[in-house]
């Protein structure tokens, strides 16, 4: 059985940028056609830089020295034209580079102009959808492909690149790791995002939307993402609700207290749900004041009780009415001052503040 040619082949391959400094040395390998081959090694061992070897883009520097061979098909890529080279090895970068004064449409179609090779109307929207299909970006950007490739979120321009490398057909696919930097392109996309949002609901009064249909649980929403087209890198997944700064409905704390959070902001609740958490569901509220003895429903009426007897929750009493006979309301007034300034710290932690709050 005749063997199979390797597509790529290493032999004593060295790169030096100086005489005393070589970055890759006396490299031997064999890349066999329609495999995936990754380099592997700790930063800084010359994995991009022999990449780099390949693609003869040390030929824009002159103090780099590429030794040995590189053969691509049996020819020997560093005795060939680097633009030869480039039309049959594409290369992805690290960060994404879509050509900047250029449509997404001729981004892709980028390759052929700089290489003088004309296809028809036909032809390029073919190579066009087909190319941003393989990177699932044709869907985000069908409609929007005479925009400039930088309008794109840093994500959609990494898989801009990536199809704008497979429109030649290369017969190798070089990538430096083309998905190291999505991360915190992601994270300040999302981080864009959530400022705009922000913005538009400071302009809309302090809340941006409201959900008034479905009660607030582990289990009433789906999963949340902040940003549909970089869910596939968010981290975090899940709000409160179907959308990001959309405010949840939790009647549990008191249907009434509810109601009033949503009216206040304009938004009118589900009339069905103050149905279910009077007549079928008690909530949080209705049960704590169900077991006031009727002494400590006189002292809530006339504000000395403050807030519900464990106040949300933690077991304890806000305010004790018993005192005021004692003391009389003044001189309780005048201690919990003191006691706000006593609760003042050089460092703050989160239980200063919740005590300072309570007090």
């Amino acid at each position: 059985m005749e063997s199979v040619k390797p597509i790529l082949e290493f032999n004593k391959t060295c790169v030096s940028y100086t005489k005393q400094t070589m970055a890759v040395k006396y490299v031997s390998a064999a890349i066999d056609r329609n495999t995936i081959t990754a380099i592997m090694g700790p930063s800084g061992c010359g994995k991009s830089t022999l990449l780099r070897a390949v693609n003869l883009m040390h030929n824009l520097y002159l103090n780099i020295r590429v030794n040995g061979k590189i053969l691509l098909n049996g020819d020997n890529i560093l005795s060939m034209e680097p633009i030869d080279v480039r039309r049959r090895v594409g290369m992805v970068f690290q960060r994404p580079a879509p050509f900047p004064t250029m449509s997404i449409y001729d981004n892709v179609l980028s390759g052929y102009a700089l290489n003088g090779i004309k296809l028809s109307k036909n032809e390029k929207d073919e190579t066009v959808e087909r190319c941003l299909k393989s990177v699932s970006l044709w869907n985000e950007v069908k409609d929007v492909l005479n925009k400039k490739g930088t309008f794109l979120s840093g994500g959609q321009q990494q898989r801009l690149c990536i199809a704008r490398a497979l429109a030649m057909k290369p017969d190798v696919l070089l990538m430096d790791e083309p998905t190291s930097a999505l991360d915190p392109i992601a994270t300040a996309h999302i981080e864009e995002l959530m400022q705009e949002l922000q913005k538009e609901e400071r302009q809309k009064g302090g809340v941006l939307d409201m959900d008034r249909e479905v009660v607030s649980s582990l289990t009433s929403h789906g999963p949340g993402y902040i940003s549909e087209e970089l869910k596939d890198m968010e981290q975090i997944v899940g709000l409160q609700t179907d959308k990001p700064l959309k405010r949840a409905f939790m009647p549990y704390g008191g249907i009434r207290m509810a109601e009033q959070s949503c009216t206040m902001y304009g938004y009118q609740p589900n009339e069905k749900l103050h149905e279910i958490f009077t007549a079928y569901h008690k909530t949080h509220s209705d049960a704590v004041f169900e077991v006031y003895t009727p002494e400590m429903k006189r002292m809530r009426h006339s504000k000395i009780l403050t807030g519900l007897p464990d106040t949300y929750g933690r077991g304890r009493i806000v305010g004790d009415y018993r005192r005021v006979a004692l003391y009389g309301i003044d001189a309780l007034i005048e201690e919990k001052e003191k006691d706000f300034a006593g609760s003042e710290r050089r460092s703050m932690r989160s239980k200063d503040y919740r005590i300072r709050e309570e007090l």
